[in-house]
């Protein structure tokens, strides 16, 4: 399953508003995109956990999907939780992936802003010598909606291989969509 055109958009912005609000934790809905999305994100060190729940939050045992050596917001609200029911058409709209947000000791996020690149209306391709001027913070050319990457920059692309971040693209000689940046 793919994010629709519709739903990227939908995930970035429930990340950056939990951003600027400083919630711990946000509510996604369940996808396999939104998830490989968290997951590149929690590669990346700006997710400290990842977990399976419904609109009333975590399932028991759920945040083990990415949980960290110190005890998360996620791992103290499993705790209560009831164990998840199977997936039954009546449930699966309820479904939901609670993404636990990294922040400093100082209280600012590890991640500053999530920008949606390529949009429903505007996809945004690159190609892997686009990647690899972007990664090596050169200008470029040919492509006015690219910048060039910054220190700490998370590029999230879609490729042939799923979602992965854009070193992982390099690594494997592929280009694709560029979904959107994390800063």
């Amino acid at each position: 399953m793919s994010l629709t055109p519709h739903a990227l958009p939908h995930v970035v912005s429930r990340i950056q508003n939990a951003l600027r609000a400083r919630h711990p934790r946000v509510c996604l809905p369940a996808s396999r995109a939104a998830r490989d999305l968290a997951r590149v994100l929690r590669d990346a060190g700006v997710v400290a956990a990842i977990a399976d729940g419904d609109t009333s939050g975590p399932f028991v045992g759920a945040a083990a999907a990415g949980a960290t050596a110190t005890r998360s917001a996620i791992d103290a609200a499993v705790a209560t939780h009831a164990p998840p029911p199977p997936l039954t058409p009546d449930n699966v709209a309820r479904r939901r992936i609670w993404v636990d947000l990294r922040f400093g000791r100082d209280g600012e996020p590890a991640m500053r802003q999530l920008k949606l690149v390529s949009k429903p209306s505007r996809r945004v391709y690159a190609t892997v010598d686009e990647l690899r001027a972007i990664a090596g913070a050169r200008r470029v050319l040919g492509n006015s909606l690219l910048r060039s990457g910054v220190p700490g920059q998370i590029t999230v692309l879609r490729t042939p291989y799923g979602i992965v971040e854009m070193q992982d693209a390099l690594r494997k000689n592929v280009g694709g969509e560029v979904l959107c940046i994390a800063s």
